[in-house]
């Protein structure tokens, strides 16, 4: 469970949580990015290339959530886990969520997702469902959120392998879809809906609003990616279907 070091309600909050339900689990301080990034933690990102992916400059707070989640799947293979069940600390947990680790759920894919939003799945795929009446979508690209996931070592190597320099925000730094990912409905991880917005939401949508942060790009090139993600959008709009 990923959480910053000061964040004594929390961890107190998801701790009672897991330990309700009979649940193993170990908390490992976030990075902490609210004062800046270390030297070597700046040689981890790479800055030029995250404004030329999403057009806009990331905050320290969101490289360091990045690098928080990166930092535990380097711990799976440093240990040589088979995997982990990885949480962020506003989690909110239930039996069901219980059930589904006991009965192994995980192991239907190196990476399912059991916290999702703006998860699509293809019109023509069915979920594989559970004896526990959990569902298990294959989805296309990726998805928000990194509430709650599993991974499993496979998961890991790839994840670690591809998200380096960071370019983009922990959800997710690289393409999933090579791990063939799946997303739990329902959700069997959920965070509250009335909480403030954290820190990481608001220097997000800050940044993203500040035309200073825009790359400034040619024309033309404006122009051939306004005519991708406008074809993009209508072909997935035809050929899928949003289950978050």
């Amino acid at each position: 469970m990923i959480s910053l070091y000061d964040a004594k309600f929390r961890r107190m909050e998801i701790s009672r949580q897991l330990q309700e339900l009979d649940l193993y689990f170990e908390i490992v301080d976030a990075t902490d990015g609210r004062h800046g990034l270390t030297p070597e933690q700046e040689q981890l990102v790479d800055r030029p290339g995250t404004l030329a992916r999403i057009e806009r400059e990331m905050t320290d707070a969101e490289y360091a959530c990045a690098l928080s989640h990166l930092g535990v799947w380097q711990r799976i293979l440093d240990r040589d886990l088979p995997g982990a069940v990885i949480l962020e600390d506003d989690a909110r947990l239930d039996r069901p969520f219980a059930e589904f680790l006991k009965a192994q759920g995980y192991d239907a894919a190196p990476l399912v997702l059991l916290d999702h939003e703006k998860a699509l799945a293809w019109n023509w795929t069915k979920p594989v469902r559970t004896r526990q009446g959990v569902e298990l979508w294959r989805i296309v690209g990726n998805a928000d959120r990194t509430t709650g996931y599993t991974i499993s070592a496979q998961g890991a190597v790839f994840l670690v392998g591809n998200s380096l320099p960071l370019q983009r925000p922990a959800d997710w730094p690289c393409d999933i879809t090579p791990l063939k990912p799946l997303a739990v409905l329902p959700r069997l991880v959920d965070r509250p809906e009335d909480e403030t917005e954290s820190t990481i939401e608001a220097s997000r949508r800050a940044t993203f609003l500040a035309k200073r942060d825009r790359v400034k790009t040619p024309r033309n090139r404006v122009i051939r990616k306004f005519r991708r993600s406008w074809w993009r959008k209508k072909f997935l709009k035809r050929f899928t279907h949003r289950i978050s």
